[in-house]
């Protein structure tokens, strides 16, 4: 197993072409490559809202609501089994542009799983709760009107 890393610590450009200089300056100019700052900056906040995904921002709260309710060992797992992942390609999303649509897809399994969790418990939520899904549904449809990725 030490052979791989031993091999890309002794001569990196040949065995490990991520740290090729060729390849970061082709992956400069590739759209898909920018983080997701560089993105805002350079189309803006109104066109990226289509391309960014909020639902990591809604899995906060219900996150919060589930801390307060007493799970067993089952569904704590099923939260571990889809928010390990969506966490993950979060921080890819957060490094490269392209791994976005991939994160949205796996955030959605875990505010299927935790919508679940929250009706399956005895969890009441609190005065607030429905005021803040509403405004978090009109957020999610604000997001999806304009569908316009570069400036013209």
């Amino acid at each position: 197993m030490a052979a791989l890393p031993a091999l890309i610590l002794i001569a990196p450009d040949r065995f490990f072409w991520v740290s090729d200089h060729l390849v970061w300056a082709l992956h400069r100019d590739i759209f898909e490559f920018r983080n997701i700052f560089r993105h805002v900056h350079d189309f803006g906040i109104r066109p990226s809202l289509s391309t960014i995904s909020i639902l990591p921002v809604l899995a906060i709260p219900a996150g919060l609501a589930l801390g307060r309710a007493r799970l067993d060992a089952y569904r704590k797992g099923m939260l571990a089994v889809t928010l390990f992942p969506a966490l993950v390609l979060g921080m890819l999303a957060t490094a490269q542009v392209r791994w976005l649509g991939n994160q949205e897809a796996l955030w959605i399994a875990v505010l299927a799983v935790v919508t679940s969790l929250i009706s399956d418990s005895t969890l009441r939520l609190p005065k607030w709760g429905r005021r803040a899904a509403g405004v978090f549904a009109v957020a999610i449809l604000l997001q999806f009107r304009s569908r316009r990725c570069a400036p013209r």
